[in-house]
């Protein structure tokens, strides 16, 4: 006789309370506590940097919408979350998010990730099918480590995508008076320089 092994999978609940219960940022992936790699300097500067200017055009264009900073995740199935680096959201997503678990069941008006080194397929495959299938209209990938931008638009269920590198400013739906270059966004060569170690000073007699 066959021994069957089965492996219980996490429900969204079961996610929400183990998510409370430790400091460690995870996405559920596939039934499955999957914990994000700390994020290097570049990537958090990248996002807190995007995080700022997308705020400020929405201040300066009245518009109703607000702006998430990795705080935000988004269910995209039954047994899976993901956490985007950034989300646009509308006031009333925001609102309804108030006092409960920040997990967005609708989908948001954008979503953005940086790639991280050790995993791009998560960020340019199985996150783009996920967002497709909740209709996220517009998806960002930024991807430092080739200095490139792709913008991802739905298109009849699926995504159309372009890629902007260097001057060239991202071209968004969403944001359509949008002219920063890309090498800017991605802060490409602004790394701080390396401090000079000076000699001690001399020893008076």
């Amino acid at each position: 006789m066959a021994i069957t092994l089965t492996t219980q999978l996490l429900t969204f609940q079961e996610y929400l309370t183990q998510l409370a219960d430790t400091d460690i940022r995870s996405e559920l992936a596939g039934g499955k506590l999957a914990p994000l790699a700390p994020p290097t300097g570049r990537h958090t500067a990248i996002a807190r940097h995007l995080f700022r200017l997308l705020d400020r055009e929405l201040t300066e264009r009245q518009q109703p919408w607000v702006v998430t900073y990795g705080d935000v995740g988004v269910r995209t199935g039954p047994h899976k979350v993901r956490l985007p680096d950034l989300t646009v959201i509308t006031a009333e997503q925001a609102a309804a998010l108030w006092h409960t678990a920040a997990v967005l069941e609708s989908p948001p008006l954008l979503a953005i990730e940086i790639i991280s080194a050790e995993d791009p397929n998560r960020d340019y495959r199985y996150k783009r099918t996920e967002y497709a299938a909740l209709e996220i209209p517009e998806y960002w990938v930024l991807d430092p480590h080739l200095e490139k931008i792709t913008v991802l638009t739905l298109v009849d269920g699926d995504y159309e995508s372009q890629e902007f590198t260097g001057d060239a400013a991202p071209v968004s739906p969403l944001f359509t008076h949008w002219t920063l270059p890309t090498a800017s966004l991605l802060l490409s060569g602004a790394a701080p320089a390396t401090p000079q170690i000076l000699p001690a000073p001399a020893t008076p007699l």
